[in-house]
């Protein structure tokens, strides 16, 4: 079996996308070193992630963005040229001609249908035809959660026989990182006190960091002088939210430092006193995951694909009320039986995930793709 993996996205254009396809581009070529089969992946000049010379596995390089319509031809060309079994595409700019081979494509949210408010009419009419133009010319679609899965069938019921549900994984490098040096150089580098509850995200509205902090600013008087740690490489200081900020009289305790290294995260999640999420809707939610697996203690809204990750290992709250944020802040920030035993229950819920699972899921979608 040659599979032809397009793994284009892998770039800081595609901040949750790419992290995504770089870590199951990683993963598929260690189990295609081990199984004999073989996997080509395709990358854009400016991508994220090495994988070393392995036997079976190819790389190659196309500079045509994947969201570009003209990006098509030359990947089109490469399939013509190497012939693959199947092209796999963690994304839903599927190509509409054809390849002469089985196509896979992931589907990561329908944020453009469930959150209309952020999207013109125009954006979400074109996010409609393009992803029912992927879904019928796809043979197999892989959602990253059973919540976007749902959205699928729902929105899209005459292509539900198509897809599935294949989660994310958690990497190796999200483990507890104990070492007191390294967590005070990480926190003095991004400039932010080791008493801190952590956002990781874009400021999009439904990420609801509005709401966040207003909950915060009820909960600070009692958080000992806590900060809020605002981050993302979307994660940006809007006019309205730093208006906000300064009514609330919370700006000496909000902080906000944009992007964070990958080789630095499990250190600074590992280094703050706990982890939030208020998002209004998640087609996975991967940073609450990564947050269970270095066990600091997560706090996050009740939106499904949040709630299906976390599974009980987390404090949920009311997105729409201040009060049952507030609360939230204070349980996760300053009772430690709490603190203990959502840290136990995430460490234990994060171990049920991994990219190796990811990767061997995939290959099997890929079999079945082919009939096999």
């Amino acid at each position: 079996m040659h599979i032809l993996f397009d793994a284009r996205t892998a770039t800081p254009n595609f901040y949750g996308i790419s992290r995504y396809t770089s870590a199951l581009a990683m993963a598929l070529a260690k189990l295609f070193k081990e199984s004999g089969d073989q996997l080509t992946i395709v990358r854009h000049p400016n991508c994220n992630f090495h994988i070393p010379k392995m036997e079976n596995v190819m790389l190659t390089t196309c500079i045509a963005p994947p969201d570009d319509p003209k990006g098509q031809l030359p990947m089109k060309r490469l399939a013509e040229q190497l012939k693959p079994d199947i092209y796999h595409t963690p994304h839903r700019m599927c190509p509409t001609i054809g390849y002469n081979c089985p196509i896979v494509i992931t589907i990561h949210d329908f944020s453009p249908v469930r959150c209309r408010s952020e999207k013109t009419p125009q954006e979400s009419v074109a996010f409609m035809a393009s992803m029912s133009t992927a879904l019928k010319t796809c043979t197999k679609a892989m959602t990253v959660s059973k919540n976007t899965l749902n959205d699928a069938r729902q929105i899209f019921p005459q292509f539900a026989d198509k897809c599935i549900a294949i989660p994310h994984g958690v990497g190796d490098e999200f483990h507890r990182e104990e070492d007191e040096a390294t967590l005070n150089r990480v926190a003095a580098g991004y400039n932010y006190s080791r008493n801190s509850i952590l956002y990781l995200g874009s400021t999009l509205p439904h990420k609801n960091v509005a709401k966040l902090l207003k909950g915060f600013a009820k909960a600070l008087p009692l958080l000992e002088g806590a900060q809020l740690v605002l981050a993302g490489y979307n994660c940006r200081k809007t006019p309205h939210l730093l208006e906000l900020i300064n009514t609330l009289g919370i700006a000496d305790n909000v902080k906000w430092i944009g992007s964070i290294m990958e080789s630095d995260l499990p250190a600074v999640m590992s280094s703050v006193r706990s982890f939030v999420m208020p998002s209004l809707h998640e087609g996975f939610g991967l940073p609450v995951l990564e947050a269970l697996a270095v066990g600091t203690p997560v706090a996050c809204s009740e939106a499904p694909a949040l709630k299906e990750v976390t599974n009980g290992a987390a404090i949920y709250f009311d997105t729409n009320n201040p009060d049952s944020i507030s609360q939230a802040f204070v349980n996760i920030t300053l009772n430690e039986s709490i603190r203990a035993q959502l840290q136990a229950d995430g460490l234990k819920r994060a171990s049920e995930y991994s990219w190796d699972k990811v990767a061997k899921a995939t290959f099997e979608l890929y079999k079945t793709a082919l009939g096999k």
